[in-house]
């Protein structure tokens, strides 16, 4: 399911249900979870003990090795520069929002939709998401779980700042 674009700009709730092709529901499954399994895997969430700091780090590392491709290759082959760049960075996030780290989810979200919109991978570009990969960083060595309060709300306002001037100096006149 996602939220169509017309009731997302809008400000409403309502959901386009996209039903899944047979490949996927062969191998996804089909119907209800129950809802042990459900708990079950709730309590193993909340019994976790492994550290965020680690796992995010081995993200950010490939997430700059990504950006050093995209620097020496600039304006090179897109596609391959945005899946070098996806995947750590979808990785993040999902790990992020399991272990409570909300500014990164926000983060990172703002990331996927900067590079899902670029048109090329310019130099104003790989500094956006290098600036991305410095603050993602700086939030995982402070540790700072959930939104980040004052000083997310501030980190949040300047990257999606940063997104809206680089499309808004490239929209055609």
């Amino acid at each position: 399911m996602y939220m169509s674009e017309q009731a997302h700009n809008s400000g409403g709730s309502k959901a386009k249900v996209i039903t899944a092709s047979r490949m996927l529901q062969a191998k996804a499954g089909r119907g209800k979870i129950a809802d042990e399994r459900i708990q079950a895997c709730e309590v193993a969430l909340e019994k976790n003990t492994q550290e965020f700091l680690p796992v995010a780090m081995d993200f950010l590392k490939q997430l700059e090795v990504a950006l050093e491709l995209a620097t020496k290759n600039e304006g090179g082959n897109l596609d391959e520069h945005k899946s070098r760049l996806f995947k750590p960075v979808f990785d993040l996030k999902a790990n992020a929002k399991m272990f409570k780290y909300d500014l990164v989810t926000i983060m990172t979200n703002i990331m996927v939709d900067f590079l899902e919109k670029i048109e090329t991978m310019d130099k104003d570009a790989v500094e956006i998401v290098r600036a991305h990969h410095k603050t993602l960083t700086l939030i995982v060595l402070k540790k700072m779980s959930g939104t980040g309060g004052e000083a997310g709300k501030a980190l949040t306002k300047e990257l999606q700042g940063a997104c809206q001037r680089y499309f808004a100096k490239r929209k055609p006149q």
